[in-house]
């Protein structure tokens, strides 16, 4: 934390989530410039007034571990988070965290995932694996066992934590991008992918994209700002 209160600059991976109830930002720890440690800190961004205020720690994502990726559910208002063993959740309401998950598993070093408020699933790939794995999150409250299955034509999106991931509600499917013309629609019934190529599409970067991939609900559009030096780059799957 800096001299003023706010929290120090730092790589976000995919710590990030919009709360709609609260119109504020949740992020979580991160990897600190310079240093690059990775705290247990919780904070929430004011969009009304560019304000920072921090939030509990207490029983959330352990210290040391990035790319946690944090996904908003929309049906309870939770934040999920896995910390490479267990999934947690956070009620931005209550301010507190709980542990969710019944068996500690090995995720690798780093995930991506994404709430699928359809399924009522947290959706997760674990580095270097096309398994994909999941959550039953339908409950707000009760501890769940980790499950997997596994999928067939998603090797180009699934296994790579810094893969951008997202629900698309028209088409009902989990669509993933990191870098191109091609995204990736996961059918989370059948496990499969199949791809959609356009064109003008931004090119990956080297430490990839992470949670900067993003869908915005009320445009129908998916939104992707790779870098403070390069333009951002919508796109549109569905009128």
């Amino acid at each position: 934390v800096y001299a003023d209160g706010n929290p120090s600059s730092r790589h976000t991976y995919n710590h990030l989530a919009y709360l709609p109830n609260q119109d504020a930002m949740f992020a979580w720890g991160g990897s600190q410039w310079q240093c690059g440690g990775s705290p247990a800190d919780g904070w929430l961004f004011n969009f009304s007034n560019s304000s920072w205020t921090k939030k509990s720690g207490t029983n959330g994502p352990g210290g040391g571990t990035f790319n946690n990726a944090a996904a908003y559910d929309p049906n309870t208002g939770l934040v999920y988070m896995h910390d490479w063993n267990d999934l947690r959740s956070y009620n931005p309401v209550t301010n507190t965290w709980s542990r969710r998950s019944t068996t500690s598993i090995s995720a690798g070093n780093a995930i991506a995932a994404v709430v699928d408020p359809v399924r009522k699933k947290y959706f997760m790939s674990v580095s270097g694996s096309t398994t994909l794995r999941w959550y039953d999150i339908s409950s707000p409250t009760a501890v769940v066992p980790p499950q997997s299955a596994a999928t067939t034509g998603c090797a180009g999106v699934l296994g790579d934590e810094s893969t951008g991931i997202e629900y698309d509600p028209v088409q009902d499917r989990i669509v993933g991008w990191n870098g191109g013309n091609t995204v990736y629609l996961l059918n989370p019934d059948t496990f499969s992918c199949t791809t959609v190529t356009t064109s003008g599409g931004p090119a990956s970067t080297p430490q990839g994209t992470f949670g900067r991939f993003r869908y915005s609900p009320s445009l129908n559009l998916f939104v992707v700002c790779n870098s403070v030096d390069a333009n951002c780059h919508t796109l549109r799957l569905t009128p």
